[in-house]
């Protein structure tokens, strides 16, 4: 993997800083994490019981009820074997707490439980509740690591508990087993390696044995909505190779062959071909559109190639060793090192003049046998040009410059007598090449942004990304990727097929692709292509991946980058099944807040768009949210202050911030709360006008 760069600015001079690659992690669980007793609400139930108000209690019991349930249980169990005047006047106040708020006979019930066992079921429950605890342990563990066979092993540990703790009676941790058995099949743990139906069987259980205990907590809620959104999309029913379903659903199945994991990979269906292929520079950066976030004529975007002042070089930093040396001879004359001497001062050396004008320069990469043409635009910027709406300086002088590159490289060849169009957006001059992902301004935390290769198919003027199985002609090809321009390789395949359809609602987008998994891990397809018919794909498991949104023209444009959140889905495509792929309105915001003392903090640069399919609006260009953020005490409704979020104004401010200014102004800044004496407060965020997405708030959080 090439290095990922972020691009900063300096009101004078733009720089690149460089950073290690870093790979993209995979969605954090969507789920609450389990901790069945935490003593920090124990301590605030007892804070809360000194104080002497009930009202505050039912607040509490109501707003951290699974806290409250799981505290009902311990105490009430310890009050079964011994006396204590102070955990039962707490654990009162809790039962009388969720006798007013969730108004169901649960603690009573479950004391009748407990009352009503023998010494031995006493002792079998006390080691399997042991044991319950070491694989909730071991299932936070691993959130992060994602280890395939831990999650085997703890889902075959807690399959037993749920079944043990069931028939002994105690529903409420066969429920605790069962949750933690949904969430390791789900989406927002495993990702692609997901098994729903799994999912909708134990969060269904989870939610009826709850229900059975009268237990009807946040928990219980989430069970019940989990599972009804599995059964929407298709998954309350197990897969059937044996029973062909021409159904469909959202993010969920249909057809002869259910998808997913070990679906049947495409098979070759004949000899392969080698395509013959010739070099043709894109005329502008606007002549095809593409999957790329950058190709359009906001040039600042652009990876900027450095230089420093007269005697100066610098190279194409992603074409490695391959790139051509370019050398400032003189403050606008610069020339790449044609003769190899060094100096780029000889007569075979090319010469390049730099106006504002976006033509494409071919020059020569690599050499001997890898030599071969290439071509980019470069730009240089402006003294009065602007960046996120502020006017800044982008002027080359004599102490430096930086020319601004996008790749203009791309071949042309014909398989079965359709032309073909391979563009080289991963400037690599390699077509077809791996994936790479970057960690560019703009992207939250965590975020990095895909880039790839695309290719046009015999007229169109819309690339499509670049994909390892292929539809030219009306048939399916699998293409032979890591061609350095002379020749690929391509051979028939069969290829099963389902369709993907997206719905969006709200402000459309310009492409969304979604990448394969398994043995289509490394296939892509651009579903706004389709339209309302929808993208016919290889039979398999789906996953968002990519995406932008546009409005305007030219350097005009606002747009973003479409990204998987936390809990985007899979989508299961079977064979002649439809799949729905729900993204857009309603609109959300995230954020996140930190607390110090008596400040609590709307960190700024977590602040991001969302949407209804989880899928997150990154790297803002001219459509920075400027929400208002508004607090008020925990479990309440009336709002103590709005005040809102700032924006980076000025170059003063940046340069100020350094570095760190030209990376905040893709955000809102931070905003510092007041909230001495406050206690427990949450806190909404609310755009009323933002230029893409019209009226946008999150939940209250605290």
């Amino acid at each position: 993997m090439r290095p990922a760069h972020l691009i900063a600015l300096t009101a004078c001079l733009p720089v690149l800083a460089a950073v290690e690659p870093t790979a993209r992690p995979a969605p954090a669980a969507a789920f609450a994490a389990f901790d069945a007793t935490d003593v920090a609400f124990k301590e605030k139930a007892k804070k809360v019981l000194g104080s002497g108000k009930k009202a505050d209690m039912e607040t509490l019991v109501r707003s951290e009820s699974p806290q409250a349930a799981a505290w009902i249980v311990r105490i009430g169990e310890v009050l079964v074997d011994r006396a204590d005047a102070n955990e039962q006047a707490l654990r009162d106040a809790l039962v009388e707490g969720w006798t007013a708020t969730i108004k169901t006979q649960f603690p009573k019930l479950h004391d009748d439980y407990v009352r009503g066992l023998d010494e031995a079921r006493k002792k079998t429950r006390v080691d399997l509740r042991k044991r319950l605890v070491q694989a909730l342990s071991d299932v936070e563990a691993n959130r992060d690591a994602k280890d395939g066979l831990m999650f085997v092993q703890t889902a075959e540990e807690l399959d037993v508990l749920a079944g043990a703790f069931d028939s002994e009676g105690d529903l409420y941790f066969a429920s605790e087993a069962f949750i933690a058995l949904a969430t390791i099949f789900d989406e927002p743990l495993r990702g692609p390696a997901a098994e729903p139906h799994k999912a909708w069987t134990n969060w269904t259980k989870a939610a009826e044995l709850r229900g059975k205990i009268e237990c009807k907590d946040d928990r219980w809620d989430e069970a019940e909505k989990r599972r009804a959104d599995l059964a929407k999309r298709g998954y309350d029913k197990a897969p059937d190779p044996s029973e062909p379903d021409k159904g469909g659903g959202e993010g969920g199945k249909g057809g002869e062959a259910p998808g997913g994991p070990g679906a049947p990979a495409p098979g070759e269906g004949g000899n392969p071909v080698t395509v013959a292929l010739t070099f043709e520079p894109l005329a502008g950066p606007e002549a095809f559109v593409r999957p790329c976030y950058q190709a359009d004529e906001i040039y600042a975007l652009w990876t900027p190639l450095r230089l420093g002042a007269k005697g100066t070089f610098g190279t194409f930093a992603f074409l490695g060793a391959d790139s051509p040396v370019l050398h400032r001879i003189g403050s606008s004359d610069l020339r790449f090192d044609v003769d190899g001497d060094g100096k780029g001062d000889g007569a075979a050396d090319t010469k390049i003049a730099l106006t504002g004008a976006m033509t494409p320069f071919r020059v020569q990469v690599g050499k001997g046998d890898a030599a071969r043409p290439w071509a980019f635009f470069g730009v240089t910027g402006i003294d009065q040009d602007t960046f996120q709406g502020l006017q800044v300086n982008l002027n080359p002088n004599d102490l430096g410059m930086s020319i601004y590159t996008l790749s203009a490289a791309s071949v042309i060849g014909n398989l079965a007598g359709t032309q073909f169009r391979i563009i080289d957006d991963t400037m690599d001059a390699v077509y077809g090449s791996e994936l790479q992902t970057y960690g560019y301004g703009g992207l939250s935390n965590g975020m990095f942004q895909p880039e790839f290769d695309s290719i046009v198919i015999g007229t169109s003027k819309r690339a499509r990304p670049w994909s390892q199985y292929q539809e030219v002609g009306g048939k399916w090809w699998k293409f032979e990727g890591g061609s350095k321009g002379k020749q690929v390789n391509a051979t028939p395949a069969n290829v099963e097929t389902g369709t993907l359809k997206l719905e969006c609602k709200g402000y459309a987008p310009n492409y969304v692709v979604v990448r394969g998994t398994e043995s289509l891990k490394d296939c892509y397809y651009d579903l706004v292509e389709g339209g309302a018919k929808g993208v016919a794909v290889p039979s398999g498991r789906y996953t968002l991946f990519y995406g932008d949104v546009r409005k305007g023209k030219k350097r005009q444009m606002q747009k973003a980058l479409i990204l998987p959140g936390k809990g985007s889905l899979n989508y299961d495509v079977a064979v002649g099944g439809t799949t729905v792929v729900k993204l857009g309105a309603p609109y959300a915001l995230d954020f996140t807040l930190k607390q110090a003392d008596d400040k609590l903090t709307v960190v700024g640069n977590t602040v991001v768009m969302t949407g209804v399919g989880s899928e997150r609006y990154e790297r803002p260009w001219n459509v920075v949210p400027h929400p208002e953020a508004s607090w008020r005490k925990k479990g309440t409704k009336k709002v103590v202050k709005t005040e809102k979020m700032p924006l980076i104004q000025s170059t003063q401010t940046i340069e100020d911030m350094g570095e760190a200014g030209w990376l905040a102004i893709w955000f809102p800044l931070d905003l510092v709360f007041d909230v001495k004496g406050a206690g427990d407060v949450e806190v909404q965020i609310v755009d009323e006008k933002h230029k893409l997405f019209g009226k946008v708030e999150s939940a209250w959080k605290e």
